[in-house]
């Protein structure tokens, strides 16, 4: 799981300049300059509206779901504990959610981070 964190945190960065630069959120990855490249065992990052996604692939994603577990990893950009706005309304990103309850993770939390197991 490791890698799909990693290629979504690497798109944060994109997606948080890109928010900074233009004061709406990206909607798309295009728009936030991440890469279009994923790995053998994670998709490349897709983007709507700031909300990054990096799913499972290949061998990570059969072991996932032979777990029982779900194969989509999120970030989501938070704006003063609450999810961003598109429309930039909500202020500066002051955060990043990567938990079931605010991204929409569906991985089994004990695959996660502890920073995403809410």
């Amino acid at each position: 799981v490791t890698e799909l964190v990693n290629g979504a945190g690497v798109c944060k960065t994109s997606v948080a300049e890109a928010y900074q630069t233009k004061t709406v959120m990206p909607a798309n990855r295009t728009a936030a300059g991440c890469s279009d490249v994923g790995t053998d065992n994670s998709t490349p990052p897709v983007v709507t509206d700031g909300l990054i996604e990096v799913d499972a692939a290949g061998g990570l994603s059969t072991q996932l779901q032979a777990n029982g577990s779900g194969i989509k990893f999120f970030y989501q950009p938070m704006c003063a504990g609450a999810k961003c706005a598109a429309d930039g309304s909500l202020g500066a990103i002051t955060g990043w959610a990567c938990d079931n309850t605010n991204a929409g993770t569906d991985i089994t939390a004990k695959y996660l981070p502890a920073t995403c197991r809410g």
